[in-house]
């Protein structure tokens, strides 16, 4: 183990707090130390819990020391069972008539500052449908003492609008995940609401490498919650959707959905109030993904169906030829008949997947066969995945509205389904049907090198920093010159050879692209010069040629991967914004792979939020010029806009994403250039 824990204080804040009370319950001393040793044979940390219930209805015995050593989630479970063998489950015992009230229009006053929980239950498949193509069932509402549910029959009605409209307006409003919940709202109800706290994005501020946000099962860890869902999800199976709950088994759920929200809210922010930068920051940027969904993407069906014909054809070919080496029955949709044909051939391979194939081939096994292979593969998955789901959510107004996840990835990248806009990549063509409204046009606003630019100001490195100054020769072209100096003593130099031999110089350029991001993200020599098919010497030589040019660069990796497992040194891994990676424990088969994580971290997602906080200020100012902010990918931002104000909107949104970078840094200046055109694969 890399972390031995010998004071609960070390460990992260809601980690700690649960712990204190659980060995308060348990009947431990104050003073008792919690160690996590590196002996898994110690007989001293072996503990018993007899049988827990409550916990996701499942029943433990014993947590061995193998499991509490090498589980990054044993002492976290430890804790959250002793809560329930000792105390037991909470169920408040949310009485109709009593303690809530299923409203029938009358008026509802709720003194103006007031913290109001508010959660929705709606009709439909969110993943299939069409944005809130479904219908409100419930609107449930909590104070802290008294509830009211909002029924179906009086959901999307003019009186129940100027309520929740009223209530956003004059309360806090707290919801948990409530970037889903108020672009739903205000579709359906056809007003525009935001909610102001979010009991998620509290959590996920407070533990961002946690694997779980969802409302019930951070009810259950921090609150002993009693399951309150199992009695209305009973009517859920085989596929059903909310609309099938009989409602008066619907509308207790929603209050009690309500009710933990607020108790939720209640718990986290006394935590979130001492460390609130990344929280507030990330509420912020909520309200651009609200807009952001309400606004949508104009969509060609066109264009879509020009996509589709040209992967059909490509499936045909490969189809084709796979036929013809494994015969006419062979289905490339199958496992069993790939693992089949391969085993014909006397190949074997733990599995078949792009990863696999792609090291079967460079071993030069079944290389026709792999080939055809992956290229059917992926044709299929463009017309499966990508065009079939654009097609399917395109609403009535011809655009799509894609759904984002603020707690997306661990670094705090956004991710996006209904659809994944961002793992749409520009090779597909399928950004082509991605257009822009008639009259208007497509501007994208991108970074140029954000992430490198980011590992260039926090390595401190005088010659790093340099090489980003304005005026300055592209960064890998003089970075040629750094490598080779013997071949190419100048960039003029370099130059000349690009032009000789344009292959040469673009495979060059391409091995020492991989090795700079490669090393950025912690990757090894040896995996650089795999996926290259490169020899280890070359990978090797680059490496050593690349930090021997930015020493401040090796010195800063270095720091970051001593302070993996050392939370006193956790500043090494938190970002400008608050956010930090600091994982609970980091068992001796993961420590590498952590220490790659660590070094990855920090750079994503620092550039990360200086993209955000830009696109808050471009969707501040959008509206003047006619336009609306229509996508947020990785660090570009998109906007759709009127042609005649296009140039001034242009200028606006470079002077904005320059300008967020020097709220973090001040030595290493952020480019932003805009391109404009009629779909998202001309910009």
């Amino acid at each position: 183990m890399k972390i031995l824990t010998n004071s609960v204080d070390k460990l992260p804040v809601l980690v700690s707090v649960l712990l204190k009370r659980a060995r308060a319950v348990s009947g431990l001393p104050a003073g008792t130390p919690i160690e996590v040793v590196d002996d898994p044979q110690a007989e001293d940390i072996r503990i018993t819990l007899g049988t827990v219930k409550g916990y996701k209805g499942d029943a433990y015995k014993t947590l061995s020391p193998k499991q509490i050593v090498t589980n990054p989630q044993a002492i976290l479970f430890l804790a959250q069972a002793l809560q329930y063998g000792y105390l037991g489950p909470v169920d408040p015992g949310l009485e109709l008539g009593k303690d809530w009230v299923i409203w029938e229009g009358q008026d509802i006053s709720f003194k103006k500052g007031s913290v109001i929980a508010l959660d929705i239950e709606s009709a439909g498949d969110i993943d299939n449908d069409t944005f809130a193509a479904g219908r409100i069932l419930s609107v449930a509402l909590w104070n802290g003492k008294f509830g009211v549910v909002i029924p179906e029959e009086l959901a999307e009605t003019p009186e129940s609008a100027e309520l929740i409209e009223r209530l956003c307006r004059d309360c806090i409003v707290v919801c948990h995940n409530g970037t889903f919940d108020m672009p739903y709202l205000s579709k359906r109800l056809g007003i525009n609401v935001y909610h102001h706290e979010d009991t998620l994005l509290m959590h996920f501020a407070l533990d961002n490498l946690a694997g779980e946000h969802g409302l019930k099962p951070l009810a259950r860890r921090w609150l002993r919650a009693a399951d309150w869902d199992s009695d209305a999800k009973s009517y859920l199976k085989h596929g059903a959707y909310f609309e099938n709950i009989p409602r008066d088994k619907l509308y207790r759920y929603n209050i009690y959905d309500a009710y933990w929200e607020y108790e939720l809210y209640k718990y986290f922010k006394q935590m979130v109030d001492k460390a609130p930068d990344f929280y507030k920051h990330r509420m912020r940027v909520t309200r651009v993904l609200h807009d952001v969904q309400m606004n949508g993407v104009a969509v060609s069906f066109t264009a879509l169906d020009e996509l589709e014909e040209k992967y059909k054809r490509q499936c045909d070919e490969h189809l084709v030829i796979l036929k013809k080496l494994a015969g006419d029955d062979f289905n490339p949709q199958s496992p069993k008949q790939i693992a089949e044909y391969f085993a014909s051939k006397g190949v074997s391979s733990p599995s078949f997947d792009a990863k696999h194939l792609k090291k079967l081939k460079r071993a030069g096994k079944e290389p026709e066969f792999i080939d055809a292979l992956l290229a059917y593969r992926y044709a299929a998955k463009v017309i499966g995945s990508f065009i079939a789901n654009v097609r399917r959510k395109r609403g009535e107004d011809k655009r799509i509205h894609p759904y984002y996840l603020p707690h997306g990835a661990k670094t705090g990248r956004l991710s996006a389904k209904g659809p994944a806009i961002q793992t749409m990549g520009r090779d597909s063509g399928i950004k082509r049907a991605l257009i822009a409204a008639p009259g208007c046009k497509i501007i994208s606003c991108d970074y140029s090198q954000a992430e490198l630019r980011t590992v260039a100001e926090l390595a401190d490195d005088t010659a790093m920093i340099a090489a980003f100054q304005p005026g300055a020769p592209d960064f890998f072209d003089d970075l040629m010159t750094k490598i080779w100096p013997e071949e190419f003593p100048t960039i003029e130099a370099y130059e000349d050879f690009k032009h000789e031999q344009p292959k040469t110089a673009k495979n060059r350029r391409a091995l020492v692209k991989s090795v700079v991001y490669g090393l950025n993200y912690g990757r090894g020599i040896a995996a650089i010069a795999t996926e290259l098919e490169k020899p280890f010497e070359e990978a090797k030589y680059v490496v050593d040629q690349y930090l021997g040019a930015y020493p401040g660069l090796r010195n800063w990796q270095q720091k970051v991967r001593h302070s993996v497992g050392r939370k006193e040194e956790n500043y090494m891994r938190r970002t400008k914004f608050g956010m930090t990676y600091n994982p609970l424990f980091v068992p001796d088969a993961d420590y590498a792979s952590t220490q790659n994580e660590a070094l990855a971290f920090v750079p994503q997602s620092t550039a990360n939020d200086i993209c955000l906080n830009a696109a808050i200020k471009i969707n501040e100012q959008v509206g003047q010029y006619g336009a609306k902010l229509i996508g947020l990918v990785h660090d570009a931002t998109y906007v759709e806009c009127p042609e005649e104000t296009v140039e001034e909107c242009s200028r606006m949104m470079e002077r904005e994403m320059s300008k967020a970078a020097t709220l973090v840094f001040n030595r290493v200046p952020f480019v932003a250039e805009a391109e404009v055109g009629n779909n998202w694969e001309e910009v």
